[in-house]
């Protein structure tokens, strides 16, 4: 499980997988100085952040490699992160190929 630390103090897990298809988004939308909300669905509880390019970030991956990302999937994902509602995690992906589940 990676981790992704936002602000100070909070810190999220995220499967490896997941984690680096959101790093890429965010990456993405920072580079274009656009903040988006991110949900997710964690032990039950839904859960969401509003990231901007000012936020520390910070990504933390299990595995030294970084997971080979699903392209289809990132381009709904961007896609999501553009709406009003944002991106949200539905489902993981699983043995590289992503899971795609409309929320």
């Amino acid at each position: 499980m990676g981790r992704l630390h936002y602000g100070s103090s909070q810190v999220f897990e995220f499967d490896d997988l997941v984690l680096a298809h959101i790093r890429s988004i965010v990456f993405s939308k920072f580079n274009h100085q656009e903040s988006f909300g991110l949900t997710w669905i964690s032990d039950g509880q839904q859960r969401s952040v509003w990231l901007h390019p000012s936020t520390d970030v910070v990504f933390e991956f299990d595995e030294p490699t970084t997971p080979e990302l699903d392209h289809e999937w990132l381009s709904e994902m961007r896609a999501q992160a553009g709406t009003r509602v944002g991106l949200r995690i539905a489902d993981a992906p699983r043995e590289g190929k992503a899971t795609r589940r409309s929320s």
